[in-house]
């Protein structure tokens, strides 16, 4: 039921805003060159809005997860001002997770 990881990737960014996505062996790379590197992520386990609202929220409060993931993935309603979480809107947000339809949640 999760969704799937992020696969590594290495970019070197041009001047006009471009990139070139590299693979993931030596490169000779010009000085003063910038390079991105982006790791992979881990894939998710089940079903994400099972995961208990106060996990969710503690995520969010610990720069893992953002507001606005919080509600569309786990289905969390969280006050971005005061980080806690909207009882009401989460309950809405999560009894729609039966029923195939996201409507509401986002």
């Amino acid at each position: 039921g999760g969704k799937p990881g992020l696969a590594p990737e290495i970019r070197i960014e041009g001047t006009d805003f471009e990139s070139t996505s590299l693979k993931l062996k030596a490169t000779r790379i010009a000085p003063g060159t910038v390079v991105r590197t982006v790791t992979g992520g881990g894939g998710g386990y089940g079903d994400a809005r099972e995961r208990p609202a106060e996990e969710v929220l503690r995520d969010v409060r610990e720069g893992y997860v953002s507001v606005a993931a919080a509600r569309e993935d786990y289905g969390v309603a969280i006050d971005p001002d005061g980080l806690t979480i909207d009882e009401a809107a989460a309950a809405t947000d999560r009894s729609l997770r039966g029923s195939g339809n996201r409507e509401g949640a986002g």
